[in-house]
């Protein structure tokens, strides 16, 4: 019989079974991606690792002078076959790779010029990468580091998160979004870094999201152009919480303050004000001796923030208070103002500044640069007792509104200086106007669409003064008249009446023709002659203005002979109107082409300069005197003056203190928890809902200070409102989460991989020793 091996039943050998089973292991550690993760989209982790690395993160570019397609910035994926593909630095040196200077030379060489050979350079290069975010709820901030010649600008899904030397040659104006050349022009490439943490306005999603970059040359014969995006991370994890953009604001009346602010807190937020005799900047808050005012708070269009508003009122006259905002969460830190002579007729002078606008020119940074620099010189030589706005406090709404609300309230002098706001139309329209600001008696009257509660028309006593801000975004003039003339009626024994409002009726620039402006130019100095306004005070049209004294809309020549930048004792109805030019600088207009050849008659001063201005009005008993100024030195150049006397009230200096003894009776809106709905009792109107939605009655709180009356003058008079309403709260996410798996294109923690190698070459080891005593065995 015939015999065979037989095959079914024989064991393989241990060494053999111990190495596939090591081989085995590795296996399915690699295709599960525990070794190597997918190296085509970035994955930010949650202890903040890089989304974006130099040399190994893949960009597409385009660098062929042409301008991509809509959505490059926003979309996941362009299919247009321009795009190029690398991962590195880019760059070129007159057409070559070579060092652009300080060790930086490119990995990519990028094509630099126009025809491909030399000649012009190309003005733009566009770059883009996609990356997955995680745990977005957590991310706090995004930080970069970048290196480029001659200008960046970085974009996460279209929003700019940085901007380096995003300016024309020489100049200000914006080259972001052109096809300019600008940027620095200097001999080597910069490094730059930002951290930018307005994480909501990103629109940031799980997979999908686009980083993009545009770099600009400097001129066409530059003679290199480079960029390294060296690296681009999150930050994650709960911040702490923080307070942002404190306003103090105008009270009811000159014994009286508002304040607003903006925090991360939703716990019981607080003004804590005392005395600040004796104390130092740097010196600890003292708080002991401090009264605690709890402020009303909402949650505010700006994601993770609460609106702050709350009232003091029983200031003393010439004194200077401490305070701070916040609470033990987060406090703002301490400011110190200083309030004036109180009682009617005392002496007092206020700023007037024209539309800062931030935004306006394209660089916000510049036009913050230009408010501040009007703010200090202004400050520091005027000495004001407190600021009123024309409007136009930023310029764009939506994804850039926040961060150039920032740049608005970012000079220091805004917390000492009191504002009185007005709603121009680039801050129409957005209720984000009301979670910034805090206005005394605000009716429902002029208030506008989607602008909330603090839009409509209001009006505040000061030292026997009674000033009416008007939302000339409402085209309603009957709104505007029965307002002034409810707050008239509350008011009868004042000396002066001024009117604020932003749409200019008596301007020379680019809004002259417009037809809503004849409109009101048609309208508006009718009533206000009617109701015996003085003075009137306007923006909108970044040109300044002055005119003559007006009767209705007719011009009179009321000036006295020798001296025509005076008037005395003009006749009933007789007004003065003045438009300020820009305050920051961040834009002007030409004189319109309709009045070029021949100005209209009712044309008193004018000019354009194209430099900053302000207007400083002194006020003292019977005199009231408009000084406007340029800005842009400290010396505070005198562009113009104009007095009007009332010979009836004492002209003298009437400084007298008369210890906050006040001629109104209207009542602060937002002074204390439950709702910021009170009535006007001077007016008698319905102030409206909260425009935040939170809180749906009226905010009956008593008041606990003098607010009403005669105030006492010794700074203990603070008020709270005892209104109920629930106040909303928005969900937030806390913590820091871990365990994801390592970022694009890199290999996992080398310590990792090192205990895997181990691991094998041990087992490996085992195998063959395994292997040999098998052979012995046999």
């Amino acid at each position: 019989m015939m015999t065979g091996k037989n095959t079914t039943s024989r064991r393989r050998p241990r060494w053999y079974r111990a190495l596939t089973a090591t081989l085995a292991v590795l296996a399915v550690l690699v295709a599960g991606g525990v070794l190597f993760a997918n190296p085509t989209t970035g994955v930010a982790d949650a202890d903040g690792a890089q989304i974006v690395e130099s040399g190994k993160t893949q960009w597409q570019y385009r660098d062929d002078n042409q301008q991509p397609a809509d959505g490059w910035q926003t979309s996941a994926a362009v299919s247009d076959a321009a795009w190029k593909t690398a991962s590195g630095s880019f760059g070129a040196k007159n057409g070559q790779i070579a060092d652009l200077g300080g060790g930086m030379t490119p990995q990519v060489l990028l094509n630099q010029y126009i025809n491909g050979a030399d000649g012009d350079a190309i003005p733009v290069y566009y770059f883009r990468t996609t990356f997955d975010a995680k745990d977005i709820d957590a991310i706090q901030a995004i930080t970069g580091e970048v290196a480029y010649d001659d200008a960046a600008i970085v974009a996460v899904n279209g929003h700019v998160v940085a901007e380096f030397d995003n300016h024309v040659k020489d100049g200000t104006d914006p080259i972001y979004g052109t096809t300019n050349y600008g940027g620095s022009n200097d001999s080597a490439p910069k490094t730059a870094t930002f951290n930018f943490t307005d994480i909501a306005s990103l629109g940031l999603k799980a997979t999908g999201n686009v980083l993009s970059v545009e770099l600009h040359n400097g001129r066409a014969t530059s003679s290199d152009i480079y960029l390294d995006v060296k690296n681009v991370s999150f930050t994650y994890g709960k911040a702490a919480d923080t307070v942002k953009d404190a306003s103090l604001e105008i009270g009811a009346t000159e014994s009286a303050r508002n304040f607003n602010w903006l925090g991360t807190s939703t716990n019981a937020s607080f003004v804590e004000i005392a005395p600040a005799a004796g104390y130092k900047e740097g010196d600890a808050f003292p708080e002991s001796g401090a009264e605690k005012v709890q402020a009303l708070q909402s949650a505010a269009t700006r994601e993770g923030f609460m609106s702050n508003k709350a009232t003091v009122s029983g200031l003393a006259a010439n004194t200077a208070y401490v305070y701070r905002v916040g609470n033990d969460d987060a406090w703002s830190d301490p400011a110190v103002f200083t309030t004036g002579n109180f009682g009617s007729g005392a002496s007092f002078s206020f700023l007037f500044a024209g539309d800062p606008q931030i935004g306006a020119s394209g660089n916000s940074d510049a036009d913050q640069a230009g408010w501040q620099a009007t703010l200090t010189n202004a400050v520091n030589k005027l000495t004001p007792n407190f600021m009123v706005s024309a409007g136009d406090q930023i310029n764009d709404k939506g994804a850039k509104e926040d961060g150039q609300y920032d740049s608005y309230f970012a000079p220091k002098e805004l917390a000492s200086l009191t504002q009185a706001l007005t709603v121009g139309n680039h801050d129409n329209g957005s209720s984000r106007y009301s979670d910034y600001f805090n206005v005394p008696n605000v009716s429902s009257l002029g208030a506008t669409s989607g602008t909330g509660t603090q839009s409509g028309d209001y009006w505040y006593v000061y030292n026997g003064v009674l000033f009416m801000d008007i939302n000339s975004n409402d085209m309603n003039t009957g709104n505007h008249k029965a307002f002034m003339e409810q707050a008239i009626a509350a008011n009868p024994n004042v000396n002066w009446k001024i009117v604020v409002f932003h749409h200019s009726v008596f301007s020379l620039a680019n809004h002259y023709t417009d037809s809503d402006i004849q409109s009101r130019r048609n309208e508006l100095p009718q009533v206000f002659s009617d109701l015996g306004i003085d003075v009137v005070l306007m923006g909108h049209d970044h040109y300044f203005t002055r005119t003559t004294m007006m009767e209705g809309a007719n011009p009179v020549a009321s000036e006295t002979g020798a001296d025509a930048n005076q008037v005395v004792d003009p006749a009933k109805g007789q007004v003065l109107y003045l438009t300020a030019d820009s305050a920051s600088g961040s834009k002007y207009y030409k004189t319109n082409s309709a009045v070029v050849n021949a100005m209209p008659t009712w044309v008193a001063a004018q000019g354009q300069s194209n430099r900053p201005t302000i207007t400083n009005v002194t006020v003292n008993g019977g005199k009231l005197t408009l000084d406007t100024y340029y800005t842009d030195s400290a010396d505070l150049e005198k562009l113009d003056t104009f007095t009007i006397v009332h010979t009836d009230q004492n002209s003298g200096d009437n400084g007298t203190d008369n210890n906050g003894s006040d001629n109104n009776n209207g009542t602060d809106n937002n002074n204390g928890t439950g709702n910021n709905n009170g009535t006007d009792n001077g007016t008698g109107n319905n102030n409206g809902s909260d425009n935040n939605g939170a809180n749906n009655g009226s905010n009956n709180g008593a008041n606990n200070g003098n607010n009403n009356g005669t105030g006492n003058g010794t700074g203990n008079g603070t008020t709270t409102g005892n209104g109920a309403g629930a106040t909303a709260k928005p969900s937030t996410s806390t913590g820091t989460k871990g365990g994801s798996l390592p970022q694009t294109g890199d290999l996992i923690a080398p310590a990792f991989i090192a205990a895997i190698a181990v691991v094998g070459v041990a087992v490996i080891a085992a195998a063959l020793v395994l292997k040999n005593r098998d052979r012995q065995v046999r």
